[in-house]
């Protein structure tokens, strides 16, 4: 491979990673059809809540949660890629919250599992 593509292609490359991380920084939240991700996950962030949406669970559905130290980090995905995808909203405030709700919005029977973790 010709060193200037090579050069070029792995500039491409730490400039999307970038862009990616500063958007995160800014919103928050990244996501697709298939998962989302709010807040910072901190290195010392323990697993402070795990629930999992089995396949055949009726949407639109609401999961909350409390605790104490707050959650920082909430992490929704599907266990496998389909061509209909799935909302995941927080409707509190941003995080670190003591106190979260989020609603899954998607299909009318979920398809596949969906993983909620949050970590504190």
């Amino acid at each position: 491979m010709n060193p200037y593509i090579r050069s070029l292609t792995g500039l491409v490359v730490v400039m999307l990673i970038g862009i990616s991380q500063q958007v995160q920084a800014l919103t928050g939240f990244i996501g697709s059809e298939q998962s989302y991700y709010f807040g910072t996950r901190l290195d010392a962030a323990n697993n402070c809540f795990e629930q999992q949406l089995h396949k055949g669970t009726a949407l639109p559905t609401t999961v909350s949660f409390m605790n104490t130290p707050d959650i920082s980090f909430i992490a929704v995905s599907a266990d496998k890629y389909s061509k209909i995808g799935f909302q995941a909203n927080m409707k509190t405030a941003a995080l670190p919250q003591p106190a979260v709700t989020l609603q899954l919005d998607g299909p009318v029977i979920l398809p596949y599992n969906v993983l909620i973790q949050m970590w504190c």
